[in-house]
């Protein structure tokens, strides 16, 4: 049931009604108390349009007492369940610089791709015999624009002495972990869950809110008894999908290992890709469905998004069907449903046409 909020005019007109009321009882003539013009007229006006604040104030305060519409008080309610906002994380990596040995890399130098920054989060040195040396590097800024592929070459804004370029080479793991402030609608239901699945001692649905904590867009797996009685897998993946890096691997194990019963053994584990080749004979065959189909493809792998199972074959056809454009269409590759081990979760792989 919704909050009742009578109108100015409904509530104004009540106020008319008692002052006929109560003045034609008390005059034995008949009042008007509906002409605007008139003393009472305007005081049931003025009733109206002071009740009506009144009312708005309550609904307001009706929202802001439940936790599932609360926006003034949602912090509020996030702190008395224990469930803080996530803030926007710093994107971190390695980076290589190539050079001679001996070259010196300064804590704190600038890296830039674009208009985005980094900056290498400690000294280094290339070593006797080597021509390279990986360096940690953060990001300037929080948020998701820090987050770079591996591979990606880096400029140095300040040139150093006894590099054979001007640049650093993004590591294998990539530059990641850069998020914004977590979105509210996220917060809000990451908040009920821990309302409605309250702690259990260490039950799955707890190891999941725990990863959660950390980075509320994890996608995560559960396996008890993963290498034997008390023991417990917790499998992540990360949106994309993707395997986490070694740094947010690690950032969620600590999180586990002081958030986990005394008697628990914990494994983090990070999910592998399984990617997954499809060939497809489109009706009608553009270069413009062609696109869409494969966009079809990405968004269906991006929010199947779940550890072991298994990927059926007639969902994803209902994504290309989706797709702009498309009318019919044939698949030749997978030829079956694919289930997935335990660790693994699908991706897109190639994308071919018959």
């Amino acid at each position: 049931m919704t909050w009742p909020l009578p109108s100015p005019a409904e509530i104004s007109s009540r106020a008319s009604g008692v002052f006929e009321e109560r003045l034609s009882a008390k005059t034995g003539e008949t009042v008007n108390a509906r002409d605007p013009n008139s003393v009472t007229g305007a005081a049931a006006d003025i009733t109206g349009m002071s009740a009506f604040d009144l009312y708005l104030y309550q609904k307001r305060l009706a929202n802001e007492l439940m936790p599932d519409t609360a926006e003034d008080w949602l912090a509020r309610h996030a702190a008395i369940w224990g469930v803080p906002r996530v803030p926007a994380k710093y994107a971190t990596g390695v980076v290589t610089f190539a050079g001679d040995a001996g070259t010196a890399i300064p804590v704190g130098l600038v890296l830039t791709f674009g208009s985005v920054q980094w900056e290498t989060a400690s000294a280094a040195t290339i070593p006797a015999g080597s021509t390279s040396v990986p360096v940690p590097v953060q990001a300037l800024a929080t948020g998701t624009t820090g987050n770079v592929a591996a591979g990606t070459a880096l400029d140095i804004s300040t040139p150093l002495a006894g590099l054979s370029t001007q640049t650093a080479t993004v590591g294998s793991d990539g530059i990641t972990g850069g998020t914004a402030i977590e979105a509210i609608d996220t917060w809000r239901a990451r908040l009920l869950k821990r309302i409605r699945t309250p702690g259990m001692g260490g039950s799955e649905s707890d190891y999941e809110t725990w990863v959660h904590d950390v980075y509320p867009s994890a996608i995560v797996s559960v396996i008890p008894a993963w290498v034997g009685k008390g023991s417990v897998g917790v499998v992540i993946a990360m949106p994309g999908p993707r395997a986490p890096t070694s740094a947010e691997l690690a950032t969620i194990d600590a999180y586990l290992q002081q958030a986990r019963p005394v008697t628990a053994q914990v494994i983090t584990l990070a999910a592998t890709l399984h990617a997954v080749d499809v060939t497809l004979a489109l009706n009608p065959d553009t270069t413009a469905i062609r696109a869409a189909a494969t966009s079809a493809l990405q968004l269906f792998f991006s929010q199947a998004g779940t550890i072991g199972g298994t990927v059926y074959m007639s969902r994803l056809d209902d994504a290309v069907s989706d797709a702009s454009g498309e009318y019919s269409h044939e698949r030749s590759a997978p030829t079956a449903d694919i289930t997935l081990g335990a660790l693994e979760i699908a991706s897109l792989g190639t994308v071919a046409w018959a």
